[in-house]
């Protein structure tokens, strides 16, 4: 069962309930699994480079206000990134 929202996707599987959404719009201070990056070859080739791809779990750190970056933490290491984008990366929230 999917329900499709303008910023979030919601399904079920064997009855857990679970949402994608962009980094932009996950919670902060919890761990996300990574879907997809939808962007360029580039945009991929950067955050590849610094450890997000799909499968790996990032924990949203911090978000700062009024169009601040967004500081995320991949295996105890922290990253911040722009707010661009972290509106390209799909992550999964349980």
């Amino acid at each position: 069962m999917c329900i499709y929202l303008t910023i979030t996707s919601l399904y079920i599987t064997s009855g857990e309930l679970f949402m994608i959404m962009s980094l932009l719009y996950a919670p902060v201070g919890k761990k996300v699994k990574v879907i997809n990056i939808v962007g360029g070859f580039g945009l991929q080739r950067r955050l590849y480079a610094l450890g997000i791809v799909p499968g790996k779990l990032i924990k949203k750190v911090i978000q700062y206000p009024f169009g601040g970056p967004i500081i995320i933490e991949i295996g105890g290491t922290r990253f911040a990134i722009g707010r661009g984008m972290a509106a390209k990366i799909m992550v999964e929230v349980s």
